[in-house]
């Protein structure tokens, strides 16, 4: 696969709602739906083998379920749960754009950010 590919298909089916990059604290009131880098940060702290992320997320765009969902509850709550992919993405299509999702996110920026907020809250709670 090649790399531009996936990232076609995601601007393509996925940006409309999900943002791309690293969300600043004042945009993340506007999000229509978490940011990728929340997304992937969740599902790899959730599932650590990359073929088993592959297989979370061609299942769950397809089939999509408060139940399934690796973010948050308040997350959910926020967002609501994604409207189905089924029959609008193909199989391989959903597997170019699990590929590039899974090597490009999240971002070390955003790790960073969540690590010092993760410490921040910590400290608070000392």
């Amino acid at each position: 696969m090649f790399a531009g590919e996936g990232k076609s298909l995601i601007k393509q089916h996925c940006a409309s709602c999900h943002m791309l990059e690293k969300p600043e604290p004042e945009q993340i009131p506007t999000l229509k739906a978490p940011a990728f880098d929340a997304v992937l940060f969740h599902l790899k702290d959730a599932i650590r083998d990359k073929a088993a992320q592959k297989a979370f997320i061609i299942d769950y765009v397809q089939h999509p379920s408060a139940s399934k969902s690796v973010c948050e509850s308040n997350k959910v709550a926020k967002f609501g749960v994604m409207p189905p992919l089924k029959g609008k993405v193909t199989p391989q299509e959903l597997g170019h754009i699990a590929d590039c999702l899974i090597e490009i996110y999240p971002h070390p920026a955003f790790v960073r950010m969540i690590k010092e907020i993760l410490r921040n809250n910590a400290m608070r709670a000392l």
